[in-house]
């Protein structure tokens, strides 16, 4: 079994929520069609079902007062092979990671690594500033880091 976090964003109070998402066996799959109502295989993420991918990096995304943080595992890629985009408040990234392996004349004993297409959604909290972001890709992690807006809580407005 393979577990993704994905992550939710509540519009109303600005928080980012993370859920675990699990990729079921065929018997796993049948089990939930079966009994809908057991914990944890009930959550859709419709977005990453209908992209054409190989492979979905796992994320850390921590936040701070003054940024949101966004940490990626893609070890074995390059920056040239990653685009990252917004688009509707949604972080775009997307990319590929070749396999080491010819085929030719290589004898694979071993292959866990993901290799092919990947993608990656994640939706931004209205509380970023999209204009001010910077991104990082060192040790086979991209940082990406989202300056927060200055927001009051409160302010007296003056009757003229």
């Amino acid at each position: 079994m393979q577990n993704h976090h994905t992550q939710k964003h509540n519009k109303q109070n600005g928080n980012l929520h993370l859920h675990r998402r699990l990729h079921f066996s065929p018997a796993q799959e049948l089990l939930h069609r079966l009994y809908p109502d057991l914990p944890d295989y009930n959550y859709a993420d419709t977005v990453e079902n209908k992209i054409d991918a190989d492979w979905v990096p796992d994320v850390d995304i921590s936040e701070n007062s003054n940024s949101l943080n966004i940490n990626i595992d893609l070890p074995g890629v390059e920056k040239e092979q990653i685009s990252l985009k917004i688009e509707n408040s949604v972080l775009v990234l997307q990319g590929e990671r070749h396999s080491e392996f010819t085929g030719k004349t290589d004898r694979n004993y071993c292959c866990e690594r993901k290799y092919g297409k990947f993608i990656r959604y994640i939706e931004l909290p209205d509380t970023v500033d999209f204009g001010s972001v910077n991104s990082e890709l060192k040790n086979g992690v991209l940082k990406i880091t989202f300056t927060k807006k200055l927001t009051t809580k409160s302010k007296n407005i003056d009757i003229l």
